[in-house]
């Protein structure tokens, strides 16, 4: 079986939970932060509730098949209800499931506390995304190939079965994008690079570059995206919100700027940047172009909520 694309990566439910909390600020002399408040001991009427699929393998996957490619998705699944919705919309969405449904862990899902349209809070349960077994994983992949593989965020156990999965497809010749959390890259560049050893592009925010670093000042998007190259030795893509995203490959800096656009909810936003980024890649576009791509497919997402409802399907 041949695809164009697999995913790696988590799957979840996602509940979009909006109620009347308040925005606080609490301020000290090094920092400020705003805090979503709930009355203690009340009962908190909700004022709208959404439910949606999400998780980064998953959006990504749907994400690369709107497009056209054919695609397949590798992850750990639960035996339950939620499992059952994930796999039936990857199903109408032409992905096919290469994972695993386990006996022994629930499905995860995700809980987005009144998104606001600068940001959310995101409550996660990881679930079975955490245990995904390579050897178990590896009796779906006999006779797959792919031409590319896309990672997003694994940890736990799923961690090492990721690396054994990208040594499997890398053998067999595939590009490797990866794109991992802010919690992976706070384990280090040392633990990173059991991965970005064997991957083609790293594609990351610019915070997560920063903390790659171990950087405490901030450094514009080009002197940055140097700095991780020098570590790494990778083609890097970071993204910079509103500001954009940034592109080095090794000789030259490429830069796309954000376009203005109205926000309702930014959960989805930077799977769907890769999503346009990557396929900009594969379809061998330069690379203002996958920036282009990456910022359109975002923008697309942000104006919605749920990160697979406004994923365009071409870019023309």
């Amino acid at each position: 079986m041949k695809f164009d694309m697999i995913t790696l990566g988590s799957a979840t439910v996602d509940y979009f939970v909006y109620t009347d909390a308040d925005l606080i600020e609490i301020k000290n002399i090094d920092s400020e932060k705003e805090l979503l408040a709930y009355p203690l001991g009340s009962k908190i009427l909700i004022k709208e509730l959404h439910t949606f699929t999400g998780g980064g393998g998953t959006n990504t996957a749907v994400g690369f098949s709107r497009l056209g490619l054919k695609t397949g998705f590798i992850g750990n699944l639960g035996n339950d209800e939620q499992a059952g919705i994930i796999l039936k919309e990857l199903k109408k969405e032409k992905v096919k499931f290469l994972g695993l449904k386990s006996e022994e862990y629930k499905t995860g899902f995700s809980i987005i506390l009144d998104s606001f349209a600068d940001d959310r809070t995101i409550l996660v349960y990881k679930g079975a995304n955490d245990f995904l077994d390579f050897n178990k994983v590896k009796q779906n992949l006999n006779n797959v190939e792919t031409k590319a593989l896309y990672v997003s965020s694994l940890v736990k156990n799923s961690f090492d079965a990721g690396l054994k999965i990208i040594k499997y497809f890398k053998e067999k010749g595939a590009v490797v994008f990866y794109n991992p959390s802010s919690y992976v890259v706070s384990l280090g560049l040392n633990k990173l690079l059991t991965y970005i050893k064997h991957i083609d592009y790293l594609i990351v925010n610019k915070e997560e570059a920063q903390t790659l670093l171990g950087l405490n000042k901030e450094l514009e998007l080009k002197e940055l995206s140097f700095e991780v190259f020098n570590k790494t030795k990778k083609p890097i893509c970071i993204t910079d919100g509103k500001n954009g995203a940034g592109f080095f490959d090794g000789n030259k800096f490429y830069k796309k700027p954000a376009r203005k656009v109205k926000v309702k909810e930014k959960t989805g936003a930077g799977d769907a940047f890769s999503v346009g980024f990557v396929y900009g890649i594969l379809k061998g576009k330069d690379y203002n172009t996958c920036l282009k791509y990456g910022i359109l497919n975002s923008d697309a997402v942000i104006k919605e909520i749920g990160a697979k409802n406004n994923l365009r399907s071409s870019f023309d």
